[in-house]
């Protein structure tokens, strides 16, 4: 008797111990589990440096030569009307090489106060970062993929060097655009863009 008395005592503790945790595993039949909320994209974006012996003087002065400048907001202001209201403000402010100048971040002047890790490293005097960008160019890549719009406009970066000349670089539009769904569309409708910004970054550097 004693022994059955104590075995239905165990029995007690152990239907409250894992009773509750069974409950709790349980799920609900309303219950129902999240969708993912960031999706994460791997592509090998190709960035190149082109060295050229003219100054970094010369340099900027070449590519500001070629560069329209937007000075109003008519541009978004056209943006409201129609295509071809829109071409036509484009065609207005863009330059001789066909971009507009957004914005100019002049990182020369405050980092040279730092500069590298390693003292023993040229540190650039002028380091002058120009966002540029055609959005008729944009066209062919962002009725494909809603992506192109994150690196647009493009940007250019030129840096003096130690021997007297200037590095310009920048990152191949085709390669900064993703297209998730048909990774083939970056060879079609990228083509023109590369070919627009390289052939701007070597009239600059030696034409």
């Amino acid at each position: 008797m004693e022994l059955h008395k104590f075995l239905l005592f165990i029995l007690f503790l152990l239907f409250g111990v894992l009773a509750p945790v069974a409950a709790q595993n349980t799920p609900t039949p309303t219950a129902t589990v999240p969708a993912p909320l960031v999706t994460t994209r791997y592509h090998v974006v190709e960035r190149l440096t082109v060295h050229t012996r003219r100054s970094i003087v010369v340099v900027k002065e070449r590519l500001q030569g070629q560069l329209g400048n937007l000075t109003s907001p008519a541009l978004l202001t056209a943006a409201t009307g129609s295509q071809a209201n829109y071409t036509a403000a484009v065609n207005r402010y863009k330059g001789p090489a066909g971009y507009i100048l957004f914005q100019v971040i002049l990182h020369g002047r405050w980092f040279r106060l730092w500069g590298f890790a390693d003292t023993t490293t040229y540190v650039p005097q002028d380091m002058t970062q120009y966002t540029i960008g055609n959005p008729l160019d944009l066209l062919s890549s962002a009725r494909f993929t809603i992506d192109a719009f994150l690196n647009s406009p493009l940007r250019i970066m030129v840096i003096d060097t130690a021997d007297g000349g200037t590095d310009i670089v920048w990152e191949r539009p085709c390669t900064v655009i993703n297209f998730p769904q048909d990774p083939s569309l970056a060879s079609t409708t990228c083509r023109e863009l590369d070919r627009h910004l390289s052939a701007l970054v070597n009239l600059v550097a030696f034409g």
